[in-house]
């Protein structure tokens, strides 16, 4: 894809800076004409089709509504690499177990046996390290599993244009075009933010109830209340630790590397690929917007000419005010989906005060 197609999304800001209010409300009405009739914007041009053009998205239905109206995607795309997240989750707790078994053999010899999940009276330092060393060994372990998920939810649908059919596909290509399978493990771009990924999220739930017992004295069998409602909010808390790092990682999977063709995705990605971990962060912020510039189509009075494209009958122009910081930046990106976890914990702490959870609830936050 080249850089001009991308340049809707992916921005220079001291360049933008210099733009005149006469090109910008040039582009809009460009813009609202192309809208009204399905296609891409002027600034798409060289977009390929099978591509879903940048757009203002309102939460997670009209994310959904949008991915199910496009027409190279549709239902069945919302269920992408549905097998592998099935093989990621049934192998993880058990090659997990057996890591946190061997560890506790090898450097708690002397510490009485645990059985997990432990009270947080009882957690020592030394097998809250342990539990949070096996959950990183095991992420390691099953990264390029991760990889795959993550390249056959991006790819596009499209059969003309999808470059892989199947997780086999994806291991074959990155195998034979991209360094082998000692790059899957130990390319630094794929490497670090798998380390940091598998570490801090983990570590963080983790210590959350030991944090919340030996700090205010709340445990769950005395104070199941408030000891709920505390566990809710550091876990919505550390979001806005893991959810950058999680977007990082994200970016480094959907690159290719040496040499290979850049991955046919259904979204707009960076024509430029990131060279580090810092590098992604910073081009993420200097590069993106936290908010649209454009056209926002409402949700009243649409019909659809066919399948995939949309006609906006009420068309509202959305003015962003360029010396906003927060307008202009991308720190916004790195919380995609903040809500969608704050929702996940929610609903898991009021099934936890109903008594839905059961015994096995301690597993369950983990995930979360």
């Amino acid at each position: 894809m080249s850089e001009s197609s991308a340049e809707s999304y992916f921005h220079d800001p001291a360049r933008e800076a210099f733009a005149s209010n006469r090109f910008q409300e040039q582009s809009t009405q460009q813009s609202e004409a192309a809208n009204e009739q399905g296609l891409s914007t002027p600034d798409d041009v060289s977009r390929p089709a099978y591509v879903i053009p940048v757009g203002p998205i309102d939460g997670v239905w009209s994310m959904i509504k949008r991915i199910k109206e496009w027409r190279h995607e549709g239902w069945l795309a919302l269920w992408k690499a549905q097998l592998t997240s099935t093989v990621i989750e049934a192998i993880t707790p058990q090659l997990q177990a057996a890591i946190q078994s061997l560890l506790t053999s090898i450097f708690a010899l002397n510490a009485p046996l645990m059985v997990y999940p432990t009270p947080p009276s009882q957690t020592t330092t030394s097998h809250l390290m342990i539990s949070a060393t096996s959950h990183a060994i095991a992420g390691f372990i099953l990264s390029p599993l991760d990889l795959v998920r993550t390249r056959l939810i991006v790819q596009t649908s499209d059969p003309l244009h999808r470059p892989y059919s199947g997780p086999i596909s994806v291991l074959r290509s990155v195998i034979n075009d991209e360094g082998g399978v000692s790059s899957m493990y130990l390319d630094s771009n794929l490497l670090i933010p798998a380390i940091l990924d598998n570490t801090i999220r983990p570590f963080l739930s983790l210590a959350t109830p030991i944090f919340i017992y030996r700090t205010f004295g709340i445990a769950e069998d005395t104070h199941p209340t408030t000891y709920a409602f505390a566990q809710l909010f550091f876990a919505s808390a550390s979001l806005l630790v893991t959810l950058p790092i999680e977007t990082i990682r994200r970016r480094m999977q959907v690159q290719t590397r040496n040499g290979a063709p850049p991955l046919r995705a259904c979204i707009q990605l960076r024509p430029t690929p990131y060279s580090s971990v810092v590098d992604t962060c910073w081009k993420i912020l200097t590069e993106e917007r936290s908010t649209f510039v454009g056209t926002r189509r409402t949700s009243r009075k649409r019909s659809r000419s066919f399948k995939g494209k949309e006609r906006a009958e009420d068309v509202v122009v959305k003015d962003i005010n360029g010396d906003s910081w927060f307008a202009s930046s991308g720190i916004a990106q790195f919380y995609r989906g903040f809500y969608m976890g704050l929702t996940a914990n929610a609903v898991f702490i009021l099934a936890n005060i109903g008594g839905v959870t059961g015994e096995d609830s301690g597993s369950g936050w983990t995930e979360l």
